[in-house]
């Protein structure tokens, strides 16, 4: 009878977290700049703006400000790497980011790069090749087979976007960047919720076919997050078929660095 109350709770706690971040999904692809105060996201989720606090210290391991931050991360990362910004001030202005250091500060935490290298990247990329600096993925939200799962997918689609915005092997780009700057190279990241588990398949955008599919538990193992671990899976299976792509490149074709980097052995 104890479990099962605590099992109540625990539902209901996720409840709640979910509801705010559904709120500031939607309030942050309406309006990037929106301002998200706590106690409108506590109304959203139906308790006091403490409560939700100690659900999120709970839940997410992160405080309701941290979280709408990653989701401004997350979206200004996808403007640089688009080159829809015309300075890294007006990409961090366009997403809520009033203050250009601590963007500054917070991008290059979370990526591991400085914001103003991912525009440079962004605008030296030739048109007719692939963006720089990983691989362009686009991550499409992730399906329900019931309809009280659909909070839970939208914070699971929110955790693998800010996952994959991380990672130096992928370039995270919107449906609607895609489509606009005809990315053919994309790879096409969906999948669902279903029984607890994440189910993902990676795609070819212009063939068709299936590099990875994985089934994660959305429960965390080993200290890690079920989206830190996908990330994982994506980027090597990204990282094997990029080397089957240089291996199968005919060699009057291939790069001149490649032709070196063939070529070293035999000289040596």
């Amino acid at each position: 009878m104890a479990r099962r109350a605590k099992d109540l709770r625990l539902s209901e706690a996720r409840g709640c977290v979910g509801r705010a971040l559904e709120l500031a999904h939607a309030a942050l692809t309406r309006e990037p700049g929106e301002a998200i105060s706590l106690p409108a996201l506590a109304a959203a989720a139906g308790v006091s703006p403490r409560t939700l606090q100690r659900h999120f210290a709970r839940n997410v391991k992160l405080s309701p400000r941290m979280a709408v931050e990653r989701l401004r991360l997350a979206g200004a990362r996808q403007t640089l790497c688009a080159n829809q910004a015309p300075s890294v001030l007006a990409a961090g202005s366009r997403h809520g980011f009033e203050h250009p250091g601590r963007f500054a500060i917070a991008y290059t935490r979370a990526f591991g790069e400085r914001p103003s290298v991912t525009l440079r990247a962004a605008r030296t990329r030739p048109e007719s090749t692939q963006p720089a600096p990983g691989t362009p993925v686009v991550l499409h939200p992730l399906a329900i087979a019931f309809p009280q799962d659909a909070a839970c997918a939208r914070r699971a689609t929110d955790d693998l976007a800010i996952a994959l915005g991380g990672a130096h092997e992928v370039v995270l780009l919107s449906a609607e960047a895609a489509a606009t700057q005809c990315w053919d190279s994309a790879l096409r990241l969906s999948g669902r919720i279903e029984g607890g588990c994440a189910i993902l398949s990676l795609v070819q955008n212009t063939s068709g076919v299936v590099l990875l599919v994985l089934r994660e538990p959305l429960a965390g193992r080993g200290g890690r997050g079920w989206a830190a671990r996908a990330t994982e899976m994506v980027c090597t299976t990204i990282a094997t078929e990029n080397l089957a792509l240089e291996r199968r490149t005919p060699w009057r074709s291939a790069m001149s660095k490649l032709q070196i980097t063939r070529a070293r052995p035999a000289a040596l």
